[in-house]
């Protein structure tokens, strides 16, 4: 019989090495369900909001498909409202930010550069409305840093999207997500992003 007792554990650790900064992956698209509907982006409720200002988040969480870095995962918050707006515009900053960051994110997906407005490009735009059709959808983007804050480790966030326009650009191999990554949008999805969460401390 085996007797666990003699098992050398040697230097096991629970902690992946962070993703080397400036280092472009591809990922597929999945999202963790919050509890507030923005009715521009979806009828469903897949918004976080803050209690104490007027933020509002789409919680994003992206698994690393192929390559060294497989499987791996990065949560990012994708902003469409908060409390600093923007004198010339009057539509707050992080909103500006966020729909920037879901054009580059659509873009990516379909190899899109951002010259391109023909038919077939503005309609692949369009379909990204509502923002749950980009579940199970792979797109490439640049891995960060982030340095960790009132004890936190560092951890790897992105930084932006890649489109055809990027050097960094990683095309699609033409394969498909598997099926861990699937999601019925129906249900709430309670898994969540670390407790620090993404979130910067002027949303929360």
């Amino acid at each position: 019989m085996i007797n666990l007792n003699d098992v050398d554990t040697g230097t096991q650790t629970t902690e992946f090495a962070l993703i080397p900064d400036k280092t472009p992956v591809r990922a597929v698209i999945t999202i963790n369900m919050g509890d507030t509907i923005v009715e521009e982006f979806s009828s469903q409720p897949l918004f976080k909001k803050s209690s104490t200002s007027v933020a509002k988040w789409l919680p994003f969480e992206f698994y690393i498909h192929g390559g060294q870095y497989d499987q791996r995962k990065i949560w990012y918050n994708l902003f469409v409202d908060g409390p600093t707006m923007n004198p010339e515009t009057g539509v707050s900053k992080s909103r500006e930010i966020g729909i920037r960051t879901l054009r580059k994110m659509v873009d990516s997906i379909y190899g899109l550069k951002a010259n391109d407005v023909s038919a077939e490009a503005i309609a692949k735009r369009e379909s990204a409305i509502p923002v749950e059709s980009l579940i199970e959808k792979e797109f490439c983007f640049l891995v960060g840093i982030e340095k960790g804050t009132e004890g936190y480790s560092d951890k790897n966030r992105m930084i932006v999207p890649l489109t055809p326009d990027d050097t960094l650009y990683i095309p699609s191999m033409g394969s498909v997500a598997q099926s861990k990554t699937n999601l019925d949008i129906q249900q709430p999805r309670n898994t969540s992003a670390p407790s620090n969460g993404n979130i910067p401390s002027w949303a929360k």
